[in-house]
């Protein structure tokens, strides 16, 4: 299973936004230079026209880097590793795999409008999170208060992280 990020869906959406913007500028250089008759005054607005179409398609390659670099939605299964990596998160690669198996690769709704990428719940409902960073950074919190040591399967079985009896097998089963 693929899993297709925001960012790159936002991708060709900007694409072709430049690509849009990038012709419409050369159309009307062109217009403005077979038009030499033109007063002074449409040559004027025209230019303020260029001007602000540089504008636009410089903000325009912005978000495209942006989204490139993976700042506009960074939640992949690298930019989640990532993060559990800077929090020093213990037993991450089993962490990850958590994340993979509880949000169906970052594909439910609980990760999509919650940002909940553990099933966190309290009183039975499920949390909700403002970022997926947020939801890791809370689970950094919860490992460190519970977690002392020793085997990480074995403490999830222990702590009843999961209801599910297959639970540590079918993580045991995710290829990263």
């Amino acid at each position: 299973m693929k899993f297709i990020t925001q960012t790159e869906d936002c991708v060709p959406c900007v694409y072709r936004l430049l690509k849009r913007k990038i012709s419409q500028m050369i159309c009307q250089k062109r217009s403005l230079t077979s038009a030499v008759y033109v007063k002074a005054a449409k040559i004027k607005s025209s230019s303020r026209t260029m001007k602000d179409n540089t504008k636009i398609i410089i903000l325009l390659l912005i978000i495209f880097l942006l989204c490139i670099i993976g700042k506009c939605s960074s939640q992949t299964i690298e930019g989640v590793k990532s993060h559990l990596n800077t929090l020093e998160v213990q037993n991450s690669e089993v962490v990850l795999r958590q994340v993979i198996l509880e949000t169906g690769w970052l594909s439910s709704y609980s990760c999509k409008h919650r940002h909940n990428l553990f099933g966190f719940r309290y009183k039975g409902r499920y949390l909700e999170f403002n970022s997926w960073e947020e939801s890791v950074e809370y689970y950094a919190r919860w490992q460190k208060r519970h977690y002392k040591g020793g085997d990480y399967y074995e403490f999830l079985k222990e702590v009843g992280y999961a209801t599910d009896p297959k639970y540590i097998t079918k993580l045991k089963q995710i290829k990263l």
